[in-house]
C-alpha cells in the first residue's frame, strides 16, 4: 500500500466531506429563510437584501458560522438534531479539514507544549489536534494522528459521519427542498466496503 497515496486521498475526502455537510446545512438555512419568496414580486431593494443574506450564509464559510446561521434560522443547534456524539465527530472532521487545508497547521510539536505556552500559536492547534487524535484512536484500528491520516479507514469513517448526520437532518426536517443535498449524501455509495447510514443520530 502506498501510504502517500492514501494520505492524499484522505486529505481530499476529508475536505470533500466537510464541504458537503457544510454546504448542505447552508442550503437548508437559505431555504428556510426564503421559503415562499417570489423574486418577481420583490422591488430592487428587497432583491439586493435577499441576495446579500443568501451570499452571507452560503459564501461566508466556516463550520462555526454555518452552525450559528442554523441556530438563528431554526432556534436549535446542530447537536439538537444529530446528537452529541455525531456533533463532536463533525467538529473533529472540520478541525482535521482546516489543518490539512491550511498546510502548516498539521505540524504540531512532538513534545506537548506546556500550559505556560498558551500564548504560542501552535498551542491551541496542539490541543485541538490532540483531541481529534484521541477521538480517532477510539474509532479506528490505527493509533496516532499520523497513522490515522495514512489508513483507508479514515475516509470511510468521515463519510459515514456525514451520512449519519444527514439522515438525522432528513428525519428532523422531512423530505423537502431544504434537505435535498442531505438526501444526496445519504444515497451516495463511496465504495464496496460501505454500509448504509444509521437512522438515529449516533456514531
Amino acid at each position: 500500500m502506498n501510504i502517500f497515496a492514501v494520505f492524499g486521498l484522505n486529505v481530499s475526502i476529508t475536505g470533500m466531506a466537510a464541504a458537503c455537510i457544510e454546504g448542505s446545512l447552508n442550503h437548508l438555512v437559505t431555504t428556510k429563510l426564503f421559503d415562499g419568496d417570489d423574486p418577481n414580486k420583490m422591488d430592487p431593494r428587497q432583491k439586493i437584501f435577499r441576495d446579500f443574506i443568501r451570499d452571507k450564509v452560503e459564501l461566508d464559510g466556516g463550520w462555526a458560522k454555518s452552525q450559528q446561521f442554523f441556530r438563528l434560522a431554526f432556534d436549535c443547534t446542530v447537536q439538537d438534531v444529530v446528537g452529541s456524539p455525531l456533533n463532536q465527530a463533525l467538529d473533529h472532521l472540520n478541525t482535521i479539514r482546516n489543518s490539512t487545508a491550511h498546510g502548516s497547521n498539521i505540524v504540531f510539536p512532538d513534545t506537548p507544549l506546556p500550559d505556560s505556552a498558551a500564548d504560542v500559536y501552535p498551542y491551541s492547534w496542539q490541543k485541538r489536534l490532540s483531541r481529534c487524535s484521541g477521538y480517532l484512536d477510539s474509532v479506528l484500528s490505527s493509533k496516532g494522528l499520523t497513522n490515522h491520516l495514512q489508513t483507508p479507514e479514515l475516509g470511510f469513517h468521515w463519510w459515514k459521519i456525514i451520512a449519519d448526520s444527514s439522515a438525522a437532518f432528513i428525519s428532523r426536517f422531512g423530505d423537502c427542498e431544504g434537505t435535498r443535498f442531505f438526501k444526496q449524501i445519504v444515497s451516495f455509495n463511496p465504495g464496496y466496503r460501505w454500509s448504509p447510514p444509521q437512522k438515529s443520530g449516533t456514531v
